[in-house]
């Protein structure tokens, strides 16, 4: 159960966020604009009037592909035989699950999208985290 916990300490996370209405939703993001601001990074200019919307679906992305790693390491840790397709899709239902919560939150909606945004960032970070297995175990 202790490998776990970092799954725990995400899922939280995630329903923290999702459950914040959409206007405390879109203030989060905006910190995020103008943290890179600050850094000297205008991503309004990079990606024009859309910035917000970028910067919301790349943190799914981001998120749930973090989640998926936490999943991964608990499975491996608990002598799961195939963690890489069990730590997807407990992601999978997972993100169809933050959307569901969303769905009753003040201002904001499900959408099927976002599972997919979601899923396919967790796919992403299984795939990478495949890809250097690989080649430590076939190269190194």
């Amino acid at each position: 159960m202790k490998y776990f916990l970092p799954s725990i300490i995400v899922m939280v996370f995630i329903y923290f966020f999702s459950a914040m209405p959409s206007d405390e939703s879109y203030l989060q993001h905006s910190r995020v604009i103008a943290l890179f601001a600050y850094l000297g990074i205008d991503l309004f200019q990079i990606l024009g009037q859309n910035a917000v919307f970028w910067v919301r679906k790349t943190a799914h992305f981001m998120i749930f592909g973090t989640l998926s790693l936490t999943f991964f390491y608990g499975l491996y840790k608990n002598y799961n035989k195939n963690p890489f397709l069990f730590a997807f899709f407990m992601s999978f239902f997972y993100a169809i699950s933050d959307e569901f919560h969303q769905y009753f939150v003040p201002g904001r909606s499900a959408d099927w999208k976002d599972v997919l945004i979601d899923s396919f960032g967790a796919f992403s970070f299984l795939f990478i985290t495949k890809g250097i297995q690989w080649i430590k175990s076939n190269l190194g």
